[in-house]
This record gives structure tokens, sequence and C-alpha cells, in this order.
């Protein structure tokens, strides 16, 4: 199954903010008579492996693929051993703007995203964003090694170029 990332689907956004409003609505009238929660919400993700997309095109969808449990282990693996990093390089408007990964509960807790980015991971968290370095941009290459070739050849290559001019 192909994996579409969430910044670009609306039917995905719409599908999302159905699961998480009608059960709310349900839940609202039994809330306001007894004053505590009614009703437990479902897990809005069915799979709980993360999610990645090169972010490349404006337009049409990004390639999107899912991480393997062992990929999504090593992958926190790799970001313990990051130290913290200053503020990157900031993506384009337009063209390569790095790899980005959702659905974190298993690399970092609490985080909605992180981007892997000309040397630098940025990952975005309730108490703000938090950077790491990646030298030789090792996050990086490892996001497109797991799947970005299978998702689509030609922006596995467009990422290749960016990796191997060393932006």
């Amino acid at each position: 199954m192909r994996w579409v990332p969430s910044t670009g689907s609306v039917p995905g956004a719409y599908r999302r903010w159905r699961r998480v409003l009608l059960p709310l609505a349900a839940c609202a009238g039994a809330a306001s008579i007894v004053l505590q929660p009614a009703c437990s919400f479902p897990s809005t993700s069915i799979d709980d492996r993360a999610g990645a997309y090169a972010e490349l095109y404006s337009g049409r969808p990004n390639p999107g693929w899912r991480l393997s449990r062992s990929e999504t282990a090593t992958l926190r693996q790799m970001l313990e051993a990051r130290t913290p990093g200053g503020p990157g390089a900031t993506p384009p408007g337009l063209g390569y703007r790095g790899i980005v990964v959702e659905n974190l509960g298993a690399v970092l807790p609490g985080c909605a995203q992180l981007r892997a980015y000309r040397g630098t991971v940025t990952a975005q968290c309730p108490e703000g964003a938090r950077s790491l370095a990646d030298t030789n941009r090792a996050v990086e290459r490892f996001l497109a090694e797991t799947g970005l070739k299978e998702a689509d050849a030609s922006a596995y290559a467009l990422v290749q170029q960016d990796l191997a001019a060393g932006g």
C-alpha cells in the first residue's frame, strides 16, 4: 500500500478531520451533561510505522513511503546519536526541500514531524522546533534509501543529485 503524505492530500485531510470531529460531536452532548469526558477517541492511525516523503513538488503529490519497523528503530538510534545543531539551511520555495517524516510516535514521541535537509534534522515538537546536526547528511541519506527509489525513481535521482552536490 502506497503511503500518501498528509500535507498534500485533501481527501486524506477530510478523512482525518472526520475521524476526529464526528466522535467529538457525538461526545459533546454527553460531556456537557456529565462534565466529564464521555468518550474515548479511536486512534487516527491504522499503522504505527513512520511515514516519509520527499518534499519536491508543488502541484502534484510528493512521493511517499512507509518505513519498516526496523528502519524506524534505526532512525531513532541515529537521532539519539546526533548532537544539537543550530538553524540549518532554509528550504527553497520550489524544488527539493528535504525528506519529511511523520507519525513519529516510535521515533520522537510527542513530535509531529521532522525534516532532514542539508545537514540539519529539524523536529516540530510541542516545546518548539528541535534542531540536530546531521553530519554528512547521514539521516537524510538513510531516509532516501528506505523507500524513495521504489516510490518514485525520478524523485530518487533528484535527491541523489542534491546529496552528491553537497548542498
